[in-house]
């Protein structure tokens, strides 16, 4: 007999009792979405988001305005931005002094530093910060004073999430999080020498695509988004050697020799659950976001309950001899690249976002791959909160177009903010 109420499964898995991190039957589902407001409520509630939408100041083009390279940082411009409450501004901004100074040759008039009175200061919202540079929302122009590429230093306490997800929407934004100010050092150099030609890695692409046992999940992602991404540029690329790693393959001891090990790709591509743990659990801010690889059975075959440290991979078993260097590490995972204090997705009117870590924090993988001091990778792409397949699915068909576009792009060389 068919379960008329069926579970659904979600991307995600906790770590402290090995399954799903979100468990919802299609009854559940739609109670979180539509919560028990009556038909008066809801129509109430659309009225009054139609009335924001029409009332906000929404920009009408994302990217820089008409006859800007974006690919040419001497015309879109590159900017750095500290935080006013950062105790370590002046000791990490001489940490950077290397790729700055590189900054400033390749952006010119069009480089700034966003420090001091020009600082981000505590609360402000994206058009608070673009109001004391008397610039608005819409095309970028770096000639009126923010750069289209900016990198942001500093914690999502420092600097929140909210600002930056706001800033992205208009700008190519980055950010950089590092326990110790020799980590941006580190970063710096890597950079610098990869620029200059003084670290070069063969065009290799690898894509780690882990799959288990009764987990849809992982399943969708395999067949919807990897799989079309192997058919689409493997052959619009032959100078290329791209690989995929997939199957029995997906282990942590195959996953450490791509990450900077003897296996590393200039460019590392991974899909897999991300590793969570509960508010208040000591291990949360080391290892949630951290990659699951194909140790982990699937929810039917485990019951071990909290999952050993071994099937997964977290910025700490980076080895101290591995080189990521001139890499960039691509990570579909929840909480991949970081996990804010409060859930982003709780979207009814009468719930407020409830917490989900006592701060908000990056996660220790990307950090470390970044500030490795053997040489850290160029850049790291993850998921802050949860992932979701509809990113690259609906209606079991593969929609994939997004992700193409950035990886072709960074397949070509150009700029990554730009790529994304």
């Amino acid at each position: 007999m068919s379960n008329a109420n069926p579970r659904i499964a979600f991307n995600g898995v906790n770590a402290a009792n090995g399954q799903y991190g979100l468990q919802l039957d299609g009854r559940q589902l739609a109670d979180l979405i539509f919560g028990n407001a009556s038909p008066v409520e809801l129509r109430a509630q659309k009225d009054k988001y139609d009335d924001a939408i029409r009332n906000a100041n929404l920009p009408t083009h994302r990217g820089v305005g008409e006859g800007i390279d974006a690919t040419n940082l001497a015309q879109a411009g590159w900017g750095i931005i500290f935080a006013h409450a950062d105790p370590h501004l002046e000791a990490v901004q001489e940490a950077l002094q290397p790729l700055l100074a590189l900054r400033k040759a390749q952006a010119g008039e069009h480089f700034r530093i966003f420090a001091g009175v020009d600082a981000y200061r505590p609360t402000e919202s994206k058009l608070d910060f673009l109001r004391r540079f008397k610039v608005g929302s819409g095309a970028v122009d770096p000639k009126r004073g923010v750069p289209y590429y900016l990198l942001l230093i500093g914690s999502p306490e420092l600097i929140p999430y909210e600002f930056q997800y706001q800033l992205d929407v208009q700008f190519a934004v980055g950010r950089l999080d590092f326990d110790a100010v020799a980590q941006y050092a580190s970063y710096a150099a890597s950079v610098v020498a990869a620029e200059q030609g003084q670290t070069r890695l063969a065009r290799t692409a690898s894509f780690f695509s882990v799959t288990h046992a009764d987990d849809d999940a992982t399943a969708f992602t395999d067949q919807y988004l990897v799989h079309p991404l192997l058919e689409r540029l493997t052959p619009q690329y032959p100078n290329w050697q791209i690989q995929s790693v997939q199957g029995a393959l997906t282990t942590r001891a195959q996953l450490e020799g791509l990450l900077g090990g003897a296996q590393k790709p200039a460019l590392l591509f991974t899909a897999s659950h991300g590793v969570e743990f509960p508010l208040g659990d000591a291990k949360q801010e080391h290892h949630q976001g951290a990659l699951l690889c194909n140790e982990w059975p699937g929810p039917r075959q485990w019951t071990g309950g909290a999952l050993p440290a071994d099937f997964y991979f977290a910025g700490e078993h980076l080895a101290s001899s591995a080189n990521p260097a001139g890499m960039i590490s691509f990570h579909f995972a929840c909480y991949g690249g970081g996990t804010p204090q409060y859930y982003d997705f709780a979207h009814k009117e009468a719930q407020e976002r409830f917490a989900i870590a006592e701060r908000p924090f990056v996660a220790q993988l990307p950090k470390h791959l970044l500030g490795h001091p053997n040489g850290g990778a160029l850049a790291a792409v993850s998921h802050i909160d949860r992932a979701w397949s509809y990113s690259f699915k609906q209606n079991q068909t593969p929609q994939t177009t997004v992700f193409e576009g950035a990886l072709e792009r960074l397949l070509k060389g150009e700029p990554l903010g730009w790529a994304l």
